[in-house]
């Protein structure tokens, strides 16, 4: 196990790690800090807890989006079942006009 050490908000914290892992996780506590940058440039310094917090929440909402985004395959078979649907009700139509 790899222990290093990351900085948030000017501030150094131990992390551990799988070793191997550390430049991973470098570059996950440089996204986090560059979020936190961020937040503090729009709403000032509001504490390290609550900062990381809103940080997490924000990073969770991405999370969810991303979640819910169709991959590529959905909106193929998306697409056929929508098709699909559209052939059977043109296709009742159609023996509805032949009957009348």
């Amino acid at each position: 196990m790899a222990q290093l050490s990351v900085r948030v908000n000017n501030r150094d914290y131990q992390v551990a790690c799988a070793d191997g892992e550390e430049e991973h996780v470098r570059r996950l506590a440089a996204d986090v800090n560059r979020r936190v940058t961020a937040l503090v440039e729009q709403i000032g310094q509001v504490g390290e807890a609550r900062l990381l917090l809103m940080t997490t929440l924000l990073l969770a909402d991405e999370v969810l989006e991303l979640r819910q985004r169709p991959t590529a395959a959905e909106p193929a078979s998306a697409s056929v079942a929508t098709l699909e649907s559209l052939v059977e009700r043109l296709e009742g139509v159609a023996r509805h006009l032949e009957t009348a």
